[in-house]
């Protein structure tokens, strides 16, 4: 388990050392709103990918139900894959320290030039998660409400008081 793990962390840094270059050079200025717009997608994705990876999951009993736990974990790889793109976009955006910064870093695509492009990229980013993940827990706990008031009968439809003896009661 531990070597897959750090297996999928390799790997994802390798593709972005090769696709997110490409993606932030080719793809980001081009996008309504440039390198900010970009950002502002990314940041905007990421809530309902991670929605998309917790909820089935969340579902799964392993103990009592395989067959069907199986199926919420493959209903949860489309989140999975969501979640492994909006992470690669995001680090291959992030800075080298300075020590490990060379020449090449400035190169059009890679993370110091994303950086000079676009110097609060990650506050833009962060923001529209921030706010996405706060108006997606507002309409959840909406939903929860209505859904609540609908299943929960009205006060009307109960008795009052004791039974009378004019109206028969259902027991």
């Amino acid at each position: 388990m531990a070597l897959t793990v750090v297996a999928v962390i390799v790997l994802s840094a390798l593709a972005g050392f090769v696709w997110g270059r490409r993606l932030w050079a080719e793809v980001a200025p081009g996008w309504p709103g440039g390198g900010y717009g970009f950002a502002v997608t990314t940041g905007l994705l990421t809530p309902p990918a991670v929605a998309a990876v917790v909820v089935p999951l969340k579902r799964a009993n392993w103990r009592k139900e395989k067959a069907r736990s199986l199926g919420w974990a493959a209903a949860a790889l489309p989140g999975v894959a969501l979640s492994f793109v909006i992470l690669l976009v995001t680090f291959s955006a992030t800075r080298p320290k300075r020590r490990r910064r060379g020449p090449e870093c400035y190169d059009p695509g890679q993370a110091c030039w994303v950086q000079e492009q676009y110097p609060y990229i990650w506050l833009v980013g962060l923001a529209a998660a921030v706010l996405c993940t706060a108006l997606g827990g507002w309409i959840a706990y909406r939903y929860a409400q209505r859904r609540k008031h609908r299943l929960t009968p009205p006060e009307s439809a109960a008795p009052s008081g004791p039974p009378r003896p004019d109206r028969p009661t259902c027991t």
